[in-house]
């Protein structure tokens, strides 16, 4: 529960998602993107 354990949780998560075969994405089409540009 310290900073630096914070921040070795960050970075582990980051080094996993990177070795992710698949990575989850939002499938945001460009109409999709542009509402909230307006917003």
């Amino acid at each position: 529960r310290s900073q630096l354990g914070f921040l070795l949780e960050i970075v582990a998560g980051l080094i996993a998602y990177t070795f992710q075969p698949k990575k989850p994405s939002l499938n945001l089409r460009d109409c999709d993107i542009a509402i909230f540009k307006r917003s």
